[in-house]
């Protein structure tokens, strides 16, 4: 996979993580969201339980650390999200492209190149006037707490992607992910949450769109951040709340104000920015990988 295309999968990514953020608010109505959490990566898990056959020591800890932060920061991203709106919802997930390079600065000892520092700040100032138009923050509710600790989780994810891609199977990882995210949803749904579980034909649609939407966005992310950065891949993230803006209009009639639409330009601009290879950086160094 070439760098272009590598950035193409990760827009197709972000545009369908932004549509299955509506996805999931809508499967509240008869799934609860821990329950659904459980569900729904327990069956995208045991799809691709027969390639574990073969697994090596490194697919099973990479696919354990990314299982782990993903997982809870799915729960966490679910639970606000009953409370919160979606385009709220991905806005606050969306400063885990900040964290990112952080994360790999402090964990990985990774050092993180000025300018796409300085592009995920300009779409952070995009992200920030898309959701929050008025610009107060007095309105924060439980919701956003939690969705704010799953943007914690979501970029300690993202640094495992980075760190772990290179050299392990798609597949193995993908498998040992989904199926460590099914028991924390499960854990969860069984001791923390009033269980809501009705397979209605909305609900039963909506999980097969999420589970065939789980398999392929981290197929094509692991896939990608064997050639991009994690920084690099943080940032195109940022679209995801443009996309779940709009879907949520169409959806739930959440209309965009013109603040709001420029904070999409913005975000557009930033992640469209001509990149260039800063001198010195090889593959290997700093969050660059093979």
């Amino acid at each position: 996979m070439t760098h272009r295309q590598a950035t193409v999968a990760l827009v197709t990514i972000t545009v369908l993580w932004g549509v299955s953020i509506v996805a999931i608010k809508l499967l509240f109505s008869d799934l609860s969201p821990l329950a659904a959490v459980g569900f729904r990566f327990a069956i995208a898990g045991l799809i691709l339980t027969p390639t574990l056959r073969q697994v090596t020591r490194r697919e099973l800890i990479a696919g354990l650390w990314m299982g782990v932060s993903f997982g809870l920061g799915v729960a966490f991203q679910n639970v606000g999200l009953e409370i919160t709106t979606p385009s709220r919802s991905a806005f606050i997930v969306t400063i885990s492209a900040l964290l990112t390079p952080a994360l790999g600065a402090a964990v990985l000892r990774h050092r993180v190149p000025m300018t796409l520092v300085v592009k995920i700040l300009v779409a952070m100032v995009g992200v920030y006037f898309l959701t929050a138009p008025t610009g107060s923050l007095s309105d924060i509710n439980r919701g956003d707490w939690f969705t704010l600790v799953s943007a914690v989780l979501f970029a300690v994810q993202i640094v495992a992607i980075g760190h772990f891609a290179l050299g392990s199977s798609t597949v193995r990882i993908l498998a040992i992910q989904f199926l460590a995210t099914s028991i924390i949803g499960l854990a969860g749904a069984t001791t923390v949450e009033t269980v809501r579980f009705q397979l209605t034909p909305l609900a039963i649609g909506l999980l097969l769109f999420l589970i065939c939407n789980s398999i392929l966005t981290f197929w094509l992310q692991i896939r990608a951040q064997r050639v991009v950065t994690a920084t690099e891949a943080a940032l195109v993230f940022t679209f995801e709340p443009v996309v779940a803006g709009a879907m949520s209009f169409l959806v739930f009639g959440e209309r965009l104000v013109a603040i709001q639409l420029l904070g999409g330009a913005i975000i557009m601009v930033a992640v469209g920015w001509p990149r260039r290879r800063t001198a010195g950086l090889s593959a290997t160094s700093g969050l660059d990988l093979p």
